[in-house]
């Protein structure tokens, strides 16, 4: 998977979650960038604290007009799943395609997460460890 290691690179060591807002959605748009790079696309970020949207949407949406992932929480797994849009994956296949890049950057914390249940969608850990980024269904 071509996002693991620029995920892990951002959020590994920069103490993400013990930072304030503002230096969340800088350090999700540096690895946009990075993201951006390594797929060939030219996506955008836009972040809101919404919870009403929050709710509405799941958490955040990737706009094909706008070529942007509007984000109404700071999520990681959203971020995820509304790039795994952006580069063209179906529903099905974003939701494995953002647990396996989450997964594979961050087991400890993803493991936690799932322990949890803090995840909107649970697919099975068969099916995520069996998803490959270049022979998914599209």
């Amino acid at each position: 998977m071509k996002a693991t290691p620029i995920i892990k690179r951002h959020f590994r060591k920069t103490g993400f979650w013990r930072k304030n807002e503002t230096e969340q959605v800088e350090i999700l748009k540096q690895a946009l960038n990075e993201l951006n790079n390594a797929y060939g696309t030219n996506i955008g970020l836009e972040y809101f604290n919404n919870q009403y949207f929050y709710r509405l949407t799941g958490g955040g949406y990737f706009s094909p007009s706008d070529r942007k992932i509007y984000l109404y929480k700071i999520s990681l797994m959203t971020f995820l799943h509304e790039f795994a849009h952006a580069i063209g994956y179906r529903q099905t296949d974003a939701i494995l395609w953002s647990h396996k890049v989450f997964k594979e950057a961050l087991p400890v914390l993803y493991r936690r997460a799932r322990v949890r249940k803090l995840f909107l969608h649970l697919p099975d850990e068969k099916e995520i460890d069996n998803f490959n980024e270049n022979g998914c269904r599209n």
